[in-house]
């Protein structure tokens, strides 16, 4: 295999890892949302599952069981910092959003985290283009593609205020090069921000 043949197939292993991850991310997020608007609450037994995740990344990155492994070369990012990072983060912020802050609120943060990144993703790869000012990792496209799905769910359920608003703060605070630590993820501060706004917003003016 030549130089070029190698890294078209390095690239097209790259992709594939993140079309896996995007699909895991849509998959996670519909299933809390679905948890989340049930009859019952069942933070606990989900903060359970947060906990044996974490635990379970502390014995991976020290003893490697060859299973989990698999899974993970599979699944994780190279540059994550424990193993599992993206469905440790994406149970942190959704858990957070939904222990901290009002039913409404907190539905659009699950809303505008799950929906988001994954068509950000999607239209950043297909369509390319000018990139931000600010972070030269992401584009115009991709924080186009970030606003457009969370803004089509939300503006029916929450009307066009609130809905134009949690997606906008979403694709704000995922579009910052903030720094690389496990609770700067943008698994968990899109949903912080947008629970947050959203709190304030419903909280202030009630009537939006």
């Amino acid at each position: 295999m030549d130089g070029r043949s190698g890294a078209a197939a390095a690239a097209g292993a790259r992709s594939e890892l993140r079309i896996r991850r995007k699909v895991f991310h849509l998959a996670l997020g519909t299933a809390f949302i679905l948890l989340f608007l049930g009859d019952r609450d069942i933070r606990w037994p989900l903060f359970l599952v947060l906990f044996l995740g974490l635990a379970l990344s502390y014995v991976q990155g020290r003893w490697p069981l060859r299973p989990l492994k698999w899974l993970l070369d599979r699944y994780d990012k190279r540059s994550d910092h424990v193993p599992g990072q993206g469905p440790i983060t994406f149970f942190l912020g959704c858990l957070v959003a939904w222990s901290l802050f009002p039913h409404d609120a907190a539905l659009g943060a699950m809303v505008v985290l799950t929906f988001g990144d994954p068509f950000a993703y999607l239209a950043g790869t297909l369509l390319g283009g000018w990139k931000l000012p600010w972070n030269d990792n992401k584009t115009w496209a991709g924080t186009a593609g970030f606003l457009l799905v969370p803004v089509c769910i939300l503006v029916p359920l929450m009307g066009p205020v609130i809905g134009l608003l949690l997606p906008l703060a979403g694709a704000v605070v995922e579009s910052l090069d903030l720094p690389k630590a496990l609770v700067m993820d943008d698994n968990v501060t899109v949903p912080i921000a947008t629970g947050a706004l959203g709190a304030l917003l419903l909280g202030s003016f009630p009537g939006l």
